[in-house]
């Protein structure tokens, strides 16, 4: 937990150095505080670590990337994508030889499960895949992959360290990370609901599928949870050009906006 709230001040430090262009004082925080290095692939077979710490940590290095473009960031970065990856619940057999995940449902997906959030405070039931996670996880994939697909100048730079990415450059890693990411999202994707009569306005909900384990089956998800995965599908657009994400994107948007209503002396949107 203290790594945790240590890696979400950093986090925010750099949201202000990136605002600010005070760089240096910022980045000598974020490398002597030991973020910028990561010690190797996690043994844990928990996969708890990656609703939040593990988001937390690699979004706060691809922010770091972004502004500095200096390697090390990306090598991190990279290194923590192949452990994740490993990790998902349908390659962690394969990958790694751990016991592939299985949700309430007994299907095994492009996600990361837990029992941890579940209505009940026994944390021994059946595992959920929550779409903010998985939006959370995949977020920092995808604005690298953004940040690569969009910068000729670093297509053809190679990760050196270790683990699923070692050796290739960093277009085909981009590459591939869409992929990934593409699997995700159809993991998710029969959580997907447009607004009766209309075609502009989308949501996400939770299951309500073969009895899940968590507090409100099929609700609407909160207005934090839909921006969630909206910022992973402006990275997708960004990164791929598909017009399928900007659709997407634009009925998560309207469905915030009918939702709220505008405070003019803000210019923006409440709720």
């Amino acid at each position: 937990m203290k790594k945790l709230f240590t890696i979400f001040i950093v986090f925010f430090a750099i949201k202000s150095y990136s605002q600010s262009g005070s760089q240096s004082y910022f980045k000598r925080l974020f490398d002597t505080r030991g973020l910028d290095q990561w010690d190797g692939n996690s043994t844990s077979p928990d996969q708890l670590e990656f609703a939040w710490a593990v988001p937390a940590h690699m979004e706060a290095l691809v922010l770091m990337y972004e502004k500095t473009l200096e390697q090390k960031y990306a090598e991190t970065l990279i290194k923590c994508f192949g452990n994740t990856i490993d990790r998902r619940d349908d390659l962690r057999n394969p990958t790694l030889g751990y016991p592939i995940v299985y949700d309430y449902r007994h299907i095994s997906g492009a996600a990361w499960s837990t029992n941890h959030y579940n209505a009940t405070t026994d944390t021994t039931g059946l595992p959920y895949s929550h779409l903010v996670h998985s939006a959370n996880i995949t977020y920092p994939m995808a604005k690298f992959a953004a940040i690569v697909k969009n910068n000729t100048a670093i297509q053809n730079l190679t990760y050196n360290s270790t683990g699923r990415y070692a050796g290739q450059n960093y277009i085909t890693i981009a590459n591939d990370l869409i992929q990934k990411i593409k699997e995700t999202l159809a993991y998710h994707a029969d959580q997907w609901y447009t607004e009766p009569g209309s075609t502009t306005i989308g949501y996400y909900k939770e299951r309500n599928d073969n009895n899940p384990p968590i507090a409100f089956p099929g609700e609407i998800l909160p207005f934090n949870m839909q921006s969630s995965v909206g910022r992973v599908l402006v990275q997708m657009y960004r990164a791929t050009n598909e017009n399928n994400y900007l659709t997407q994107l634009n009925q998560i948007a309207n469905f915030i906006k009918s939702n709220t209503k505008l405070n003019p002396t803000l210019g923006s949107n409440v709720w």
